[in-house]
Parts: C-alpha cells; sequence; structure tokens
C-alpha cells in the first residue's frame, strides 16, 4: 500500500465550483476577522500586539481552517479526510521531512538574501517603492504578532505563530487547494506547485516571493507523497516556530548566525549549491521510499 495521494480514486467534482465556495468562504472570513480585529483596536481599546495576536488566531481560523472543512464537506462529504487530516503521519516521513528540511536550509537562506536583492528597473521605480512599502508593513505587522516580552509570552507566540498558523494555512492550500487542483487536473505536480504559486503569492510579499514559493512547493510534495497533511504542518511548524525563536533571540542580544548559513558574501555559493544537490537526492530517496509502501 502506497503512501502517496491515490488521485485516480478520488471523488469527481466540479473543481471551478469547489475553488468559489473556497475562496468565497475566505473572503467572507476576511471580512469577519477584520471588522472583528477593528472593533477590538477601537472600541475595546486593547494595545496593538494583543489585537494582532487575536487578529492572528481569527484569521487562521476564519480565512483557512473554516474554508477549507466547508469545502471538503460539502463537496467530498467528509472534511478531515478530504484534507488529509484523518491519516495518521507515519513516522518514518515525519522524520524523512525534517532531514530535507534541515538539508535546503542552507539554499533557503540564499534564496532569501538573493530575493530581498532583487532590484527592478528604473522605469518600474514607483513600482518598486510600492513593493516595498508593502513589505516593510508587512514586516512591522509580523514584528507585532512575535513581540514577546517574556518567556510566556514567547510560548504563547508559538503555539500562535508556530502551531496554529502552521496547521490553518497547510489545511487550506495544501489539504483543500492543492487536493481541488489535483482532483480536476489529475496532476499532481502541477497541483503542488500552483498551489505553492497561490500560497506565496498571497502573502503579499513580493521581496519574500521566490522562497516562499520553494517552501510552499515543499510542503505540497510531502502531502503529496505522504498522503497524510500532517507531514507538511509539522513542517510549516517548524519553519514558523524558528521565525519565532530566532527573532526572540535577536531581540535578547543573542545574535544567531543561522539565517545567514549558506549565503556567500562573494564569489560561488558552494554550501547553497550542496544543499540543492542534497535536498533533491533526500527528496528522491523520500518519493521512492513512500511509492514501495514502507512510510
Amino acid at each position: 500500500m502506497t503512501g502517496q495521494l491515490n488521485i485516480n480514486r478520488l471523488r469527481e467534482f466540479p473543481m471551478w465550483r469547489a475553488l468559489l465556495v473556497l475562496f468565497g468562504a475566505l473572503l467572507f472570513g476576511l471580512v469577519v476577522s477584520a471588522f472583528c480585529s477593528g472593533w477590538l483596536g477601537s472600541a475595546a481599546g486593547w494595545e496593538a500586539p494583543a489585537v494582532m495576536k487575536t487578529a492572528t488566531v481569527m484569521q487562521n481560523a476564519l480565512m483557512f481552517m473554516v474554508p477549507a472543512l466547508l469545502t471538503g464537506f460539502v463537496f467530498y462529504g467528509k472534511a478531515f479526510r478530504f484534507v488529509g487530516l484523518s491519516k495518521k503521519p507515519p513516522m518514518s516521513a515525519i522524520v524523512w521531512m525534517l532531514v530535507v528540511y534541515v538539508a535546503m536550509t542552507p539554499a533557503m537562506n540564499w534564496l532569501v538574501a538573493w530575493n530581498a536583492s532583487v532590484s527592478l528597473p528604473e522605469s518600474m521605480a514607483p513600482l518598486e517603492q510600492w513593493l516595498k512599502a508593502q513589505e516593510m508593513g508587512a514586516q512591522e505587522a509580523t514584528s507585532q504578532v512575535v513581540d514577546v516580552s517574556s518567556p510566556f509570552d514567547l510560548c504563547l507566540t508559538i503555539l500562535l505563530v508556530g502551531i496554529l498558523t502552521g496547521l490553518c494555512e497547510e489545511t487550506f492550500f495544501r489539504g483543500a487547494l492543492q487536493q481541488i487542483f489535483i482532483c480536476g487536473t489529475k496532476k499532481g505536480h502541477l497541483a503542488v506547485w500552483i498551489s505553492a504559486l497561490i500560497f506565496s503569492a498571497m502573502h503579499f510579499q513580493f521581496y519574500g516571493f521566490v522562497p516562499r514559493l520553494v517552501l510552499g512547493a515543499f510542503f505540497g510534495y510531502m502531502y503529496l507523497w505522504s498522503g497524510s497533511l500532517w507531514v507538511p504542518v509539522v513542517g510549516h511548524a517548524i519553519n514558523n516556530t524558528a521565525v519565532v525563536v530566532l527573532t526572540w533571540l535577536k531581540e535578547q542580544g543573542a545574535a544567531s548566525s543561522i539565517d545567514s548559513v549558506g549565503v556567500a558574501e562573494s564569489g560561488v555559493p558552494y554550501a547553497a549549491i550542496a544543499s540543492v544537490l542534497a535536498t533533491l537526492a533526500l527528496m528522491i530517496v523520500f518519493r521512492a521510499y513512500n511509492a514501495r509502501g514502507n512510510g
């Protein structure tokens, strides 16, 4: 028995109707969460960090988790089974995912640095200024969410940003969106990359688009080949948690160089190249391992 998703046995359903329900529910959740967040910041008088953390919970639930489960229930009848949350993750798949994640870290760091340094032609200066303004706004919002002043705040932020966000975003983008494209196109690779593209685009951060696209594809393949959404959920949660912890360490003055591993100041980025080769090799082995049914 293979650990891969058997796309030929999935129930047929109209892809565009499913996408309409999924994104329609997302927009409704966006309106509701935005209204509630605005009320908390004005009428309730909450401080910005508290509002941002609460808004994160509402957005994750109303924009991602609820639309994904609703779409799965409407078009498949079994919401948790459709998004892949009902299948217990093989421990071997979790271990493989973690190994690949570590191996790809230098390459991802290089991609992050490269994407952040991209400059548009002078003729597109207004667009570049707008993109940079959007990037700064997103970074400020992220800073408010991960703002921690005590170990308790750190644990709470890890729970909200690391674990909850990882669960909800993976349920939406891989569990529902990727699954819809798999059912509609019968092409697993196409579904993985389209979902990853939408995943990256919906974060509205041009200077982080490429690494987030690659990360989304990585999570997509982990789901496609393992058959359990819990595998990419764990990976996404670890990635987000690492960001929170590294941010906290830097604020405490304990600067970490982990995010600079693989980034060469000049010359050929040998560490990043080696990271890419190792990642590809490990993913090939991961796919073969699951195809044999050992996962």
